[in-house]
């Protein structure tokens, strides 16, 4: 078995609990590869540090990440162009995407053993109509929204090539269902399982007191058109990191991509056993 292994750098005492993975992980017969990068940092891990390229990804069974939900949608996104699972290890706050809150040799045990589910995670791909090139993989929620003027904008969306809706708010954020739990749910967005195929929309501080978030089904195409005076502080925000400047008359379109994210679940709780706990 090979697993690349992924810490947050920035996490408190991250390269003591590096150092015990990696060391499990080869007591127990694993091939364990890091970024070259990274291994600079981890002299104390007993690992074979390269860059990894496309070709190494690719033949990893699995990627293992330290940190937190950011952390983890990051690697996520980058295994599921090679198909590659992730388990995420819990060094954040609530830790959603994560499917283990400790270290033990156990857990890691069952991983080598190969006790353990994959869930399949929708994904989206959002693009600038006629200014990209390529879509950017969304895991959570692509947002428009303003920078650093409150202001409302004017949007137009569209489903399917025919007008749905024209909103007046801060911003619309379009979301998976494993992004309902994160800043769609902040502004009042429903709670989706994310085994469902679907797209949430959910105006932020519409103006309006009749506009609510809509479920589409999960082969829906949607476009948010911006309307008025949107001049240069108004956004598209993938995944709440990368964002890009969008002008008056750009149209974001928004579709699930083919890609999957996988996650690898050790213990047996669903999701609404882990959403008790974490919000508890």
């Amino acid at each position: 078995m090979k697993v690349l292994v992924s810490p947050n750098t920035y996490k408190e005492n991250i390269e003591e609990f590096t150092a015990q993975v990696c060391r499990t992980l080869k007591q127990l017969g694993v091939e364990v590869i890091m970024e070259g990068q990274l291994c600079e940092q981890f002299s104390a891990c007993p690992v074979d540090g390269f860059f990894i390229y496309d070709d190494e990804i690719s033949s990893c069974d699995a990627v293992i990440v330290l940190g937190g939900d950011g952390t983890i949608l990051r690697a996520a996104k980058r295994a599921a162009v090679f198909k590659i699972p992730v388990l995420g290890i819990n060094f954040g706050r609530l830790g959603f995407l994560a499917g283990l809150e400790d270290i033990s040799e156990e857990s890691l045990k069952k991983l080598v053993e190969g006790q353990y589910s994959v869930e399949s995670r929708m994904m989206l791909e959002a693009q600038i109509i006629g200014r990209d090139e390529k879509p950017r993989l969304v895991l959570n929620d692509a947002v428009v929204s303003r920078g650093t003027v409150s202001r409302i904008l004017e949007l137009h969306v569209s489903h399917n090539n025919k007008t749905v809706f024209d909103y007046r708010a801060d911003g619309l954020i379009v979301s998976t269902p494993t992004g309902s739990t994160a800043y769609s749910l902040s502004a009042g967005g429903p709670v989706v399982d994310p085994s469902l195929s679907g797209i949430i929309m959910t105006p932020i501080c519409p103006h309006s007191i009749f506009s609510r978030s809509v479920v589409f089904s999960g082969d829906s195409v949607l476009e948010i058109g911006c309307r008025g005076d949107v001049k240069d502080n108004t956004y598209l925000t993938i995944d709440g990191d990368g964002s890009y400047k969008l002008f008056a008359g750009d149209r974001v379109r928004v579709k699930k991509s083919e890609q999957k994210a996988l996650f690898i679940r050790i213990n047996d709780k669903n999701f609404y056993e882990v959403l008790n706990e974490k919000f508890m």
